[in-house]
Formats: C-alpha cells, sequence, structure tokens
C-alpha cells in the first residue's frame, strides 16, 4: 500500500492522491462542522463529528497537503527559493548560530532590549528579518565558499586538516 501512495505521489500521477484526500477530507470536516454548530456546540456532537474521524480526517488531508506540495516541487515554480532554502540548510550551524546571536542582541544586549515589549504579531516581523538574513545570507556566502563558516570549522576538527573553504582557491580573498 505505502509503495503504491509513493509511487503514485511520485510519479505522474501525483494529483490522484491529492484529489482522493480533499475528496475524503473536505466533506467529513464539513459535515462535522455543520452537525456541531446546528447542536449548539454540545460537546457529544463535537466528540461524534470532529473527534471521531480526526484520524481518517487529519491521513486524508495530509496526503492531499504532501501531494500539492510535491506536485509544486516537481514543477518548479519556486525554484528559486527552494535554492535558497538548500543554502539555508548547508549552513544550517552557522544560521543557528547567527539567529541565537541577534535575537540575543536584539532582545537582551542591544541597546533596544526588546524582551517583553513586542506584541505577539510583532514577533512575526523579527523572524521574517532573520529568514531574510538567512536566506540572502547563506546564498550569498556560498556562492564563494564551499560551507558555512561553522560547518568549516567541524568538518576541519573531523578530519584533523583544514578543509578547503573556496569554491575557487586560486582567487585570492578580497
Amino acid at each position: 500500500m505505502a509503495a503504491t501512495m509513493l509511487s503514485l505521489m511520485l510519479g505522474s500521477r501525483a494529483t490522484c492522491p491529492a484529489a482522493l484526500g480533499f475528496l475524503v477530507a473536505a466533506p467529513l470536516y464539513l459535515v462535522g462542522i455543520w452537525k456541531v454548530y446546528t447542536s449548539g456546540f454540545s460537546i457529544l456532537s463535537v466528540d461524534k463529528w470532529i473527534y471521531l474521524p480526526y484520524f481518517l480526517n487529519r491521513e486524508a488531508g495530509g496526503l492531499a497537503v504532501l501531494s500539492i506540495i510535491l506536485l509544486v516541487v516537481k514543477s518548479g515554480v519556486f525554484r528559486t527559493f527552494q535554492s535558497m532554502l538548500a543554502a539555508v540548510g548547508k549552513t544550517a550551524l552557522s544560521n543557528y548560530l547567527l539567529t541565537s546571536i541577534l535575537c540575543q542582541f536584539l532582545f537582551l544586549w542591544g541597546p533596544w532590549k526588546l524582551y517583553g515589549k513586542l506584541e505577539y504579531y510583532q514577533y512575526n516581523y523579527v523572524v521574517l528579518v532573520i529568514w531574510m538574513i538567512n536566506f540572502i545570507g547563506s546564498t550569498l556566502w556560498l556562492r564563494a565558499f564551499r560551507f558555512g563558516p561553522t560547518e568549516w570549522v567541524w568538518r576541519s576538527l573531523t578530519y584533523l586538516k583544514l578543509q578547503p573553504m573556496r569554491i575557487n582557491p586560486s582567487v585570492p580573498a578580497s
């Protein structure tokens, strides 16, 4: 069963699991919401119409969303975003440390000391700015270097010798 689903999702017929998942999950959710609403949100109707079919809804909806994500990835619509996300993944430890230091500076050490001063929605702006720094910084860094700086240190310590860091070592650092 799993092999069949995997071949459907990865093959040319990836729309089939998406359609099937949405055809199962959407009516169950809609009927459940309608029944709970018409009963005045009683706990018994919530249990019967929302909680009881939850497993089937979750599996069908998850399959549908996964199939849609796979279709989008295979189509190449977000190729630039995917390459930037891959760059962040290649420099994950460096980005983790950079994010930690930036947040410590913003919220505790820096002149703003924003800890406890922002509303919840404002934290989303902070996250967006930090992710943009990670996306752009990692992409630019990996144009010149093989690894992130912390990944280079980690790899050099692992192999007990300095690893080549620049992509083109004949070009001197500017």
